[in-house]
């Protein structure tokens, strides 16, 4: 699925599709350059980073059993993919968590075209 209108907001899309939780750890999210060094001036940023959209990014979830040979064939595709979390199971929401494994809160959860 594309994040489009935001990470934070997507994936809880998904996760409401599939009645899933999903716990992501916001420090392995990939960043660009800017945004990291955003991040480091202002920490509050995140969430304007991870709910602000991005259409060049994909989130995908996958069986344990299958991470491996999704790791090779990005690989030999030449196509960078980050593990960020997991899915558990729950009810349909995700989870931002920070190093202290606290849960983040957003106040807008993505990006609203109206």
């Amino acid at each position: 699925m594309d994040v489009s209108d935001g990470l934070v907001g997507d994936l809880a899309k998904l996760c409401r599709a599939s009645g899933v939780t999903a716990e992501i750890d916001v420090e392995s999210v990939p960043l660009s350059d800017a945004a990291r060094a955003a991040r480091a001036k202002e920490p509050a940023l995140v969430e304007a980073i991870l709910t602000g959209g991005d259409d060049y990014e994909v989130v995908a979830t996958l069986p344990t059993g299958a991470v491996e040979a999704f790791r090779q064939a990005t690989s030999a595709s030449h196509v960078l993919v980050t593990e960020i979390g997991k899915v558990v199971a729950g009810e349909g929401t995700a989870r931002f968590l920070d190093r202290k494994r606290k849960i983040l809160c957003f106040a807008r959860p993505s990006y609203s075209h109206f």
